[in-house]
């Protein structure tokens, strides 16, 4: 379990040396620490000169989400969000655009057979709100899903 401050820098210079972040990496890490994601934000500063956005959450939406999954779930998200952070043009396969919507995206994550979908937009240029997340069990994503995205969007655009 996480015990404080030296377990943060630990595990940041740890991650320094993981440089390739692969999903084992990741894996090890939540199974060696058990930290949440609270606590794991910290290691998204690591390399943070070169990373081509920032990943930030919008109220509980997304760790209501999170919190509710276990390990290696919650390890395949945060991979998944690397990628999003780091590459400058983040392939489909990860991050698209919802049709028919005014700037909605959803984060695809998949873990052998199950898909997992975590909504976000993005405020000014660079930085990614999420929003909601689900696991989809069905072809195409249930439009309640994307209804209640859309209105986190909004509450947030209000709110600024």
């Amino acid at each position: 379990m996480w015990k404080g401050w030296g377990d943060i820098l630990r595990l940041t210079r740890l991650y320094a040396i993981l440089k390739d972040r692969t999903e084992r990496h990741l894996n090890e890490l939540i199974r060696l620490f058990g930290f949440t994601l609270g606590k794991l934000s910290y290691l998204y500063t690591v390399d943070k000169n070169q990373k081509h956005r920032k990943i930030t959450f919008y109220r509980n939406y997304f760790q209501d989400f999170f919190d509710k999954q276990n390990k290696k779930v919650k390890a395949k998200i945060v991979w998944t969000f690397h990628l999003v952070e780091d590459l400058q043009r983040v392939p489909e396969t990860y991050l698209k655009h919802i049709e028919n919507t005014d700037g909605l995206y959803e984060i695809r994550i998949q873990l052998g057979s199950n898909i997992f979908r975590v909504f976000c937009f993005f405020d000014q240029g660079q930085l990614v709100i999420l929003a909601n997340g689900f696991q989809k069990k069905t072809q195409k994503t249930p439009k309640k899903e994307i209804e209640m995205a859309l209105k986190i969007k909004a509450e947030y655009e209000n709110e600024k």
